[in-house]
């Protein structure tokens, strides 16, 4: 969704809320903060605050929803004239439905501090008493309170589509005293360095090799209607042809060394290897439950491929 590949909740560090009940209104105001030290801003795509009601999970019955409007500022511009960074915008959450979100992406790319500190101010009423004085004690009870705001960010995790032969190779067991680190094309201990002329190859050319591409799509497309956020989903894939000499950037096992070597032979039996994905990582969704009102934040992991090998 907005461009973005990966979505994460941020519940906040501390919160306090102050309640005021004038007349037939609901009125209160949470003051929440959230650590924003392992972020990198620079991958923000959008920035929501998010204005959820809390799920019913006991029997007893609630009242009917309120309708509440809800408006979002910083410390010390409690204004309604000039908010920072668009912030005082004021969003209506309906009866029917069950959250809503106020944009803060303008504002919160502003920041340098490695806390972000709001104020959501919030007026409920019960839909059938717009233009009435008497609202009964329970409807403005703390139940009627909609859940600590949390902070919902779309980011855009993913790197740009490289050719592998030119990724960083990665350690392998460097440490060990045994092993040296080679200079050559293949990863120290690997069967490669065993083959004769192996290294005397020259790097094949990176036109139509091995690669990762970017590819998007919405999960409604793929029938999964229950994912609210983010919409759109990058999976990547792996494409690209496999070539004779196997180097350290396409991060070969030495089965799969052995298998091209042995496919170079003319044994027809033996399949040529396959561009495959490498390495995954995981991706961030809100759901909505089988209730149809419970909203829920997970981590799915090796959903997004990261990069490729033959295998």
């Amino acid at each position: 969704m907005f461009g973005s590949n990966t979505a994460r909740l941020l519940r906040p560090n501390t919160t306090q809320v102050w309640s005021l009940t004038a007349s037939s209104v609901l009125r209160y105001t949470y003051t929440v903060e959230y650590d924003l030290q392992s972020l990198s801003l620079e991958q923000l795509v959008r920035a929501s605050f998010v204005h959820l009601r809390p799920s019913n999970t006991s029997r007893t019955p609630r009242p009917s929803p309120l309708r509440c409007r809800a408006r979002v500022t910083s410390l010390g511009h409690d204004s309604w004239t000039s908010p920072p960074g668009g912030l005082g915008r004021l969003v209506t959450l309906e009866p029917h439905q069950q959250w809503t979100e106020t944009d803060i992406t303008e504002y919160l790319t502003a920041q340098q501090a490695s806390c972000l500190t709001l104020l959501a101010q919030y007026w409920c009423l019960d839909p059938g008493h717009w233009r009435s004085e008497a609202l009964g004690s329970l409807r403005a009870a703390s139940t009627n309170h909609l859940n600590t705001p949390a902070l919902l960010l779309f980011l855009n995790e993913e790197e740009e589509t490289r050719d592998l032969g030119g990724l960083t190779p990665e350690p392998h067991h460097l440490s060990a005293p045994r092993l040296r680190r080679s200079n050559g094309p293949n990863p120290p201990g690997s069967i490669a360095s065993d083959i004769p002329n192996y290294r005397k190859h020259k790097k094949p050319s990176s036109k139509n090799q091995c690669k990762l591409h970017s590819y998007r799509v919405t999960f409604a497309a793929l029938g999964l209607v229950k994912y609210l956020a983010p919409h759109q989903y990058n999976p990547g894939y792996c494409k690209g042809d496999c070539p004779r000499i196997l180097h350290y950037g396409l991060n070969p096992s030495s089965h799969a060394i052995m298998q091209n070597l042995i496919k170079g032979k003319g044994m027809d039996e033996v399949p040529s290897l396959s561009c495959v994905p490498y390495k995954y990582k995981p991706i961030s969704v809100l759901m909505l439950l089988d209730d149809n009102k419970t909203v829920d934040y997970k981590e799915i992991p090796d959903m997004i491929a990261e990069s490729c090998t033959c295998r």
